[in-house]
């Protein structure tokens, strides 16, 4: 009992879940009202993966044979890169020493504040394998080649690099058509995207290549959690305090030590046990336990079949019926498990992060209200964005990685849309740049993390209307992040190798419409939010909306989810009635 009591100790000393506790501290009054207030946060362990691992087995034996593109043979991480990874754990590590560490909460405490309502509804949908399944097969994939529970990070890692490689045979001033065919039945061999066969489909146009790189993505974006949470689901992820529940929760016949039926013996030392005192006579006095034992082993396997029956038939029918007991033991304690510890608990937990529903009519829902409302730009005609939820968001340890870039003046809240799939991903990694071996495509500034101060911009981001039936037609989730933009390289052209003199600053491809200026509303910590509606902004531009991008995670903050709806135009100034009424 004492072994018990200590183990359960240990427990509770190391399990603990900061970020709803730091959801749940007390605030001023103005602090609740205002979405700028700044609120320090015990840094926990989280953040992104750092990619690893080898190239798949595959391309090794391509390699091997010398049938795989130059661009293939390539490390995976480059040397800059790997160094500006470790810069920027560097800082986090200096900035978590310079925070004032807030105590965790005990994990009995913790465990008294249950997720509920609209965030534990929230939780269960980002956290829904079967949704994921069902995007994944809505983009292409076919999971009866390789189903999902497979997937590794290497196979997602090879389907990237033989996207790489077609993107640079169509750079070239005249591609050729035999390698583009290769190397795209090679990526559908690696990646269950389409045909794997030489009569299937081949990427020979930008736009082929785009579409099957945001399937990836989407891939990539599934792999680190889907395994996880279908564990979660198996039953798996329990605290162990749940795993060890007392004596007076348990059925009679259950506790350590109680009237629970013991493992059955086997036939042998059931033979043994009635002939032991026979043997040790017949050896003689001074005869050794060993000795007795194997000539009890002697004379059982010398027994005939029909002379073993009545030690072998108790045995198995005395098995049978411990194993259902076990059974049943299991499924019970499984039930008190599930009832401490329901599976949404253990999957925001898995999530690493705090939500909080934001109170409609409250001086914070109106704002991101009216943020929503005023960037309708790329919005399909005849449709408007209006805002439904909003939840305020803390990551585990990113308060720390934040850090000093809470005092830079350049601080804007910016959107980043993300497929409804890619949500479990995005709260528990953050926001991640592009692979270091996927293709450049579509990205104006090289491989960094991009936002937009229009909703309706980043809303293209959440992929394909209604993909599983999940999302519904008219229902899109964004992020809404504090974003340390530092120095601010402006641009009117695309630059591929932005990324390479813009580490700790950014870089803003100004477009063509932009939010009105005089429509920028500063918060009190400083933090500036660029309202709508856009206007045409003087002079020339590539772009056709503002491009920010930063290439630090470090940079980035995130504050809200932001669930917004796709309405007609009538529904949206009914919506708008509604919330001028509520304010």
């Amino acid at each position: 009992m004492a072994s018990q009591q200590a183990a359960s100790g240990r427990a509770a000393a190391v399990l603990r879940r900061p970020a709803r506790a730091v959801a749940e501290e007390p605030e001023a009054e103005e602090a609740a009202e205002e979405p700028e207030g700044e609120e320090e946060e015990a840094p926990a362990p989280g953040g992104r993966r750092r990619p690893g691992g080898g190239a798949a087995p595959a391309a090794k034996r391509r390699r091997a044979e010398g049938a795989e593109p130059a661009v293939l043979r390539r490390p995976a991480r480059r040397a800059a890169e790997e160094e500006g990874q470790e810069e920027e754990e560097e800082e986090a590590a200096e900035a978590a020493e310079a925070e004032p560490k807030a105590p965790a909460p005990p994990a009995a405490e913790a465990a008294k504040r249950p997720l509920e309502g609209d965030a534990r509804e929230l939780v269960e949908l980002f956290c829904d394998e079967g949704m994921m399944g069902r995007c994944l097969e809505a983009a292409g994939y076919d999971a009866s080649r390789l189903p999902l529970e497979q997937l590794t990070r290497d196979t997602v890692r090879e389907g990237l690099t033989w996207l790489r490689a077609i993107e640079q045979e169509l750079q070239k001033p005249s591609p050729n058509a035999v390698s583009l065919q290769r190397l795209s039945r090679s990526f559908f061999t690696a990646v269950p995207l389409g045909p794997a066969t030489a009569e299937g489909e081949v990427i020979d146009t930008p736009e082929r290549l785009k579409e099957r790189l945001a399937a990836v993505e989407l891939l990539a974006d599934v792999e680190p959690v889907y395994g996880k949470l279908a564990k979660l689901r198996a039953g798996g992820g329990h605290l162990r305090r749940t795993l060890s529940q007392p004596a007076e929760e348990e059925a009679p016949g259950e506790e350590e030590g109680g009237g629970a039926r013991k493992r059955p013996q086997t036939p042998y030392f059931r033979y043994f046990a009635e002939h032991q005192e026979a043997i040790t006579k017949e050896l003689g006095p001074g005869a050794k336990v060993t000795e007795v034992a194997k000539k009890a082993s002697e004379a059982w396997h010398a027994l005939p079949p029909e002379q073993r029956a009545p030690y072998e038939e108790p045995y198995r029918a005395e098995k049978e019926e411990y194993a259902r007991e076990q059974e049943a033991l299991k499924a019970r304690r499984a039930a008190l498990a599930e009832e401490a510890d329901p599976l949404v608990e253990r999957q925001y937990r898995l999530l690493a992060c705090a939500l909080e529903l934001v109170p409609a009519g409250s001086k914070v829902w109106a704002l991101l209200h009216e943020y929503v409302r005023s960037s309708n730009e790329a919005v399909p005609p005849g449709r408007a964005l209006r805002l439904a939820r909003a939840f305020a968001l803390r990551r585990q340890g990113e308060e720390a990685r934040f850090g000093r870039r809470a005092s830079d003046p350049n601080r804007l809240l910016l959107w980043q849309g993300a497929p409804l799939a890619s949500w479990a991903a995005l709260l528990s990694q953050g926001p991640r740049p592009r692979a270091a071996e996927a293709p450049a495509a579509g990205l104006a500034f090289g491989k960094g993390l991009y936002f937009t101060d229009l909703a309706g911009v980043a809303a293209r981001r959440c992929g394909i209307p209604g993909a599983g039936g999940e999302q519904g037609c008219n229902r899109l989730f964004l992020l809404l992040a504090e974003v340390a933009l530092g120095k601010c390289q402006q641009a009117l052209q695309p630059q591929a190798d932005a990324g390479k003199y813009c580490k700790q600053g950014s870089v803003l491809g100004q477009g063509a419409l932009v939010p009105n200026p005089a429509r920028a509303r500063t918060l009190a910590c400083g933090t500036r939010v660029p309202l709508g509606p856009a206007v045409a902004r003087p002079g020339r531009s590539a772009f056709e909306h503002n491009e920010y991008v930063v290439y630090n995670a470090g940079q980035v903050r995130a504050r809200y989810v932001v669930e917004a709806r796709l309405l007609s135009t009538a529904e949206a100034a009914a919506a708008d009635a509604a919330a001028a009424a509520a304010a």
